[in-house]
């Protein structure tokens, strides 16, 4: 399966698989947005395209590309018409201007006079690069997006989920352990406004998560200051924009995890404040249920987080600092509110997947799950405990000489810090509990989608140490050996390659979608009952094969 370009390409070279006569191809594809040829093992083709947005699929007739097989074993296509370019020469004359005038925008940006020197320059050179990185995966998401339903999104089309409209119950209904009102909210609008348009939706993840990289800056500033402190912060956001969670970024279902993520990290900035407030805690106890009923992991932080500002505001009543009626009235507020939530949460509850008793935690499958998990974050692929048990003392032993100091065990930053890591471990072992307790799901801890969760100790390790070191010279040192171990860790995710596996899956699927209508099998995973709903609401995916009653006849 051979992707398009999206502009005109006469012909291409398929390089031989293996030597002459060592290999067959059951079938060759090579398709875009708007046209697919197919040729099947006998070397017969078919076409697709698209017209007034349905498809129609015929054989191959003249003006269609030509296949030949070399002496050599390689394959040419040839004669590839030009329609099926996407983008013509307007288009692409249009993408250049903006990228012409973006570049030029960030070259006067990044020589404009400032006081720091080259250290700014440096750091702005930096942050610019994280944001090309930024924009690199959109370009990614724009080209290898599907529309089609993957996975656990077949689950919106169950009986009780989009057909019966937006009802309570399945709003707040449980999905593999997890309540996820915000994604089902999100496809219930979806298919109003859009037709639920799978790839329109994970679009919108990329803006969650650029939210979410927002928000880490915030943090940053919230601990070291509006200054320029800490200048080159960016470089360790880097490893964030790498291809390493690329299941999130090209899954829709996923941004339950953008999002937990965000609102948790949202709900830490409005914590420990010596001045706490009514409005500060309101937001603080909103944000928490909104992440506890966005995802369980929301519960995780949220009992880290709650606990640590309670010991941070009964130290601050003990020391003086903070006024104890106040202060008291505050914390029960925040208790109240939080404990009522986990009441509901918890209300229909079964317990999960599988069973998971005290005694898992001491288990060997346990730490070697959670240990591996951990190392994934740092960007460690090798299944391994070791690498993840370095990364994990890494980040523990800036936050430990933090406490272990006077003048810093309670500052609000080392609270910040401390909360933020402690939180994103135990979510790690929420997971690693709930996979080796159902060794069947056969999900390692390798998995792309959790690489996410433990990216984030990287900018609250490195904060870590930016406090813990006072000297400059130990202060880079010690910065300049972490980045460079994550350099190490991240240098094979830098490639494409993880997005197009994901295009290629969510292709097959959708290539299931006409046959299994016309009441055929599919090797790819088609439920035929949820497809039928999905005819039914006239999602937009099944608009192609079938005739729209809507528009009449």
């Amino acid at each position: 399966m051979i992707q398009l370009p999206a502009v005109a390409l006469k012909s291409l070279r398929i390089a031989p698989l293996a030597g002459t006569g060592s290999y067959g191809i059951d079938s060759l594809v090579l398709l875009n947005g708007t046209r697919r040829y197919a040729w099947d093992d006998s070397g017969a083709c078919r076409q697709r395209y698209w017209n007034q947005g349905r498809a129609r699929t015929e054989p191959c007739g003249p003006g269609s590309p030509g296949l030949a097989v070399a002496a050599d074993g390689s394959v040419l296509i040839s004669s590839i018409p030009d329609a099926g370019t996407r983008y013509g020469i307007g288009t692409r004359l249009a993408a250049g201007l903006c990228v012409a005038l973006g570049v030029l925008v960030c070259a006067a940006w990044l020589l404009a006079p400032s006081n720091g020197g080259a250290v700014v320059v440096s750091a702005r050179l930096i942050w610019l690069a994280v944001a090309a990185l930024y924009a690199y995966q959109l370009s990614l998401i724009l080209r290898y997006a599907v529309d089609v339903p993957c996975y656990e999104e077949w689950d919106y089309f169950q009986a009780s989920g989009l057909p019966s409209g937006l009802t309570l119950e399945w709003l707040f209904s449980f999905r593999n352990g997890h309540r996820i009102v915000p994604t089902h909210l999100m496809a219930w609008l979806n298919l109003k406004l859009f037709g639920l348009d799978f790839a329109l939706q994970k679009l919108l993840n990329h803006v969650f998560f650029g939210g979410l990289l927002v928000a880490i800056v915030a943090f940053k500033r919230r601990i070291t200051g509006a200054g320029g402190a800490f200048p080159l912060f960016p470089a360790f956001l880097i490893f964030l924009v790498s291809s390493i969670a690329s299941e999130n970024h090209l899954w829709s279902y996923q941004s339950q995890i953008h999002l937990v993520l965000l609102f948790s990290l949202l709900a830490l900035l409005a914590s420990y404040q010596d001045d706490m407030t009514l409005g500060t805690e309101l937001i603080f106890s909103g944000l928490c249920v909104l992440s506890m009923f966005t995802m369980s992991a929301g519960i995780g932080l949220s009992l880290v987080f709650v606990s640590g500002k309670i010991i941070y505001a009964v130290a601050g009543i003990v020391h003086g600092r903070m006024p104890r009626r106040r202060t008291s009235g505050l914390l029960v507020m925040d208790g109240t509110i939080i404990g009522v939530a986990l009441v509901l949460w918890f209300r229909g509850f079964s317990g999960g997947e599988a069973p998971i008793s005290a005694s898992s935690l001491f288990g060997t499958a346990f730490w070697d799950f959670f240990l591996n998990v951990v190392g994934l974050g740092f960007g460690a692929r090798v299944e391994d405990p070791l690498p993840g048990a370095v990364w994990l003392a890494a980040a523990l032993l800036p936050v430990l000489l933090l406490v272990a100091r006077r003048e810093t065990r309670w500052r609000s930053s080392t609270w910040l810090v401390m909360t933020l890591t402690i939180g994103i471990l135990a979510v790690l072992a929420m997971i690693a509990l709930g996979r080796t307790a159902n060794p069947a799901l056969c999900v390692g801890p390798k998995t792309s989608r959790y690489a996410e969760f433990g990216f984030l100790l990287i900018p609250a390790m490195s904060l870590a140490w930016w406090l813990a070191v006072k000297s400059r010279i130990r202060r880079v040192t010690v910065l300049s050996l972490v980045w460079g171990g994550l350099f190490i860790g991240y240098r094979g995710d830098w490639s494409p390659v993880a997005y197009q596996a994901i295009w290629r899956d969510d292709v097959l699927t959708l290539e299931c979608v006409e046959p299994v209508l016309s009441g055929d099998r599919c090797e790819a995973y088609e439920p035929a009952e949820e497809l039928e709903r999905a005819m039914q609401v006239h999602a937009r995916f099944t608009r192609q094969f079938a005739p729209d009653p809507r528009r009449g006849p």
